[in-house]
């Protein structure tokens, strides 16, 4: 979705909830004080002129929810009756985010998919997993098939950087606005990422992923590192258990190194516990762990992991926490895009937007964190160059 359309669509936006609640975001300041202050109407600030405020003002509290809200759908169970369903669904919740998923994804499959959200009219990003190898959904007819990332890495600057540019290429002409890519795991043999990991060398690692995230931020189309702090060194899928791991210098180097370069870039939140922090707390869930990526990075869009994994659920008594319960944390947490398997429904997704209203409307706390939250995935909508 172009710039330009992203603009119009939010100007319609506005125009369309004029009839929603008006409410003012309270400065940071505020977040710690006992004696909160509220406004009346009269006493009320002039309305910001910064855009990004203006749209906030005018989202019911909702809408605020589900720009944090990346809704799974999955193209290969996309059927009729599937499409009016999300058609439905999108008309009346307006989420930020829709993660594309599927098993060699065609180009005609993601035009059904942009028809529909085009009968909604809404400033909705397209992501998607783009890491090549088997970890690239949009890999079907009138795609290139990407190599691994790590036979990517092998290929010098040149012929990398050719090869991503044609890659971005494609995603950017079909309207993909995030790519879940380039892991910088570090990792000289990890026989769960396997091929998914470029290299052990933090110089190697942080030269081939800054050209990935130069091709396609040069297309419009945002790259999201991961998985922060780092797994390379991880025995187990996350996906169905938790791990531990020590976080190097070296590993935090890479982040480093890669964040200081970009003023734009999304970095996504894994759910591994932190050996030298939290062991039993994974850091997508931990203000702690979260918080020294948004204290040292505030510029960085922080994505969580899949929070319907196994290891976002943990505990150490082994009863694992209900999804809702997750995704509450997560928020607390600072992560500010919420994302989410295939596996998870729109039943479900109701269910984690009315927990999430609940407590934004309760805790005043919790309400400006998602205010800020909302107000930042909305100036990277309106800034993000096309």
């Amino acid at each position: 979705m172009s710039k330009s359309t992203i603009l119009l669509l939010v100007v319609l936006l506005i125009l369309a909830l004029a009839f929603g609640y008006n409410y003012f975001f309270q400065p940071f300041s505020y977040l710690n004080s006992p004696n909160q202050i509220v406004l009346d109407q009269e006493s009320q600030p002039l309305p910001s002129d910064d855009p990004a405020d203006l749209i906030l003002q005018n989202l019911t509290d909702r809408q605020k929810i589900n720009q944090l809200i990346a809704l799974p759908v999955n193209l290969d169970k996309f059927s009729d009756s599937r499409q009016t369903e999300y058609r439905t669904w999108l008309n009346s919740n307006f989420p930020g985010f829709i993660t594309i998923f599927g098993e060699k994804i065609s180009k005609i499959q993601v035009n059904v998919l942009q028809s529909v959200i085009n009968q909604t009219n809404i400033p909705v990003w397209l992501a998607v997993d783009h890491e090549g190898g088997s970890v690239q959904r949009l890999s079907g007819d009138g795609f290139s098939q990407l190599e691994s990332w790590q036979e990517l890495c092998q290929l010098d600057q040149e012929q990398l950087s050719l090869r991503l540019a044609s890659s971005a290429a494609e995603l950017s002409g079909i309207g993909i606005d995030v790519v879940f890519a380039p892991v910088v795991d570090l990792s000289k043999d990890n026989a769960v990422l396997k091929s998914r990991i470029c290299s052990d060398d933090p110089q190697k690692m942080v030269d081939n992923a800054n050209i990935y995230i130069k091709q396609f931020s040069d297309l419009g189309i945002l790259p999201v590192i991961k998985h922060f702090p780092g797994i390379g060194e991880t025995k187990k899928d996350l996906h169905l258990a938790f791990d531990r791991v020590d976080v190097t210098p070296i590993q935090a180097s890479v982040y480093r190194s890669l964040l200081s370069l970009r003023s734009k870039i999304g970095v996504m939140v894994t759910h591994v516990g932190v050996n030298n922090q939290f062991p039993d707390v994974p850091c997508s869930l931990s203000s702690d762990c979260v918080g020294e990526l948004a204290t040292n990075f505030p510029q960085a869009l922080i994505f969580s992991d899949g929070l319907e994994m196994k290891s976002a659920s943990y505990s150490p008594d082994g009863k694992n926490f209900p999804l809702i319960d997750v995704v509450v944390e997560a928020v607390e947490a600072g992560d500010e895009v919420l994302v989410f398997g295939p596996s998870v429904t729109l039943e479900q997704i109701d269910q984690i937007q009315t927990a999430l209203l609940n407590r934004y409307q309760s805790d005043n706390q919790f309400a400006q964190k998602v205010d800020a939250h909302v107000q930042k995935v909305i100036q990277y909508k309106l800034n993000y160059e096309k």
